[in-house]
């Protein structure tokens, strides 16, 4: 019974119940993955032993005859980006992945754009953004990855949370041409404060920096007596913050307050319908 197999460029790793047979390089492909993210010869050891270990809690008995890898071949980074046309090295920013009243955000990650995961050390990623006045890139970390902001034109706010330890929370505004940046695994945000559009660019030491955003999710995700225990809320308040805080659909979103007071300056009306769905993740 096969349980797993890995595919790239012909040579293929197979687990099955009771063993595991390899024959690829260092960089596979999973072959029911639709992103293709690549994954190390050690990752699919890792991955045969959890699959074996199951297979083991099943009662399935062990091989007394296990295939083993005996020709591991390696690829060179030349020879992993030889897998890819030499114009993947340069690139336009695909279609923006979000696109709403708070703003536009363009990715270019290893979803987009594969070669980015030869590069070593993990690789790089990118985004560029324009937000709307008032809009906010809400608190979020990236568990795999540091980020750059770089403005390109406009005032942005970005607010970082060091750890527990200190407690510290740092607060930066950048103007065009400068750069603040977002260590790994830190709380952070971005926002616009201004009544006028911003540009910048995000940029990551990682082709999948991964984001988790944290109160929408944490919210809307928890069990209530995890929210309990954290907030001292009593059953009838967790259930009216649950309702006062939707789940995320876009990574950014835009604060009312902020358009109240732009919309006043201008002699516009103080009241400013929602701009934007609720905040989630990316940036």
């Amino acid at each position: 019974m096969i349980l797993k197999s890995f595919l790239f460029q012909g040579s293929s790793c197979v687990i099955e119940a009771t063993s595991v047979s390899c024959d690829l390089p260092a960089l596979g492909i999973l072959a029911d993955s639709p992103a293709e993210h690549t994954m190390t010869l050690t990752h699919c050891f890792l991955a045969a032993a959890v699959l074996l270990a199951s297979a083991s809690a099943q009662g399935l008995a062990p091989s007394t005859s296990p295939t083993y890898l005996t020709t591991p071949t390696f690829m060179t980074e030349l020879q992993q980006r030889l897998q890819f046309q030499g114009t993947s090295l340069a690139f336009t920013f695909p279609t923006a992945s979000t696109n709403t009243a708070a703003g536009t955000i363009r990715s270019m990650d290893l979803s987009s754009n594969p070669i980015l995961g030869t590069l070593p050390n993990g690789g790089i990623s990118q985004n560029v953004d324009f937000f709307a006045p008032c809009t906010i890139n809400v608190p979020h970390v990236h568990p795999r990855g540091s980020e750059i902001y770089y403005v390109i034109s406009g005032t942005v706010e970005v607010g970082i949370q060091e750890e527990a330890s200190t407690g510290r929370f740092i607060s930066v505004n950048a103007t065009a041409g400068q750069n603040v940046v977002a260590p790994q695994g830190l709380m952070h945000y971005v926002q616009n404060n201004e009544c006028t559009g911003v540009s910048l660019l995000q940029i990551w030491n990682n082709a999948d920096p991964g984001t988790v955003v944290l109160y929408a999710n944490m919210v809307n995700n928890f069990p209530d007596r995890a929210l309990a225990a954290f907030t001292g809320l009593d059953a009838t308040a967790i259930a009216t913050l649950k309702t006062s805080v939707p789940k995320p659909t876009a990574p950014i979103t835009q604060s009312q307050s902020c358009l109240a007071r732009c919309a006043a300056a201008a002699g516009a009306p103080a009241t400013i319908a929602s701009a934007a769905a609720a905040p989630s993740a990316s940036g």
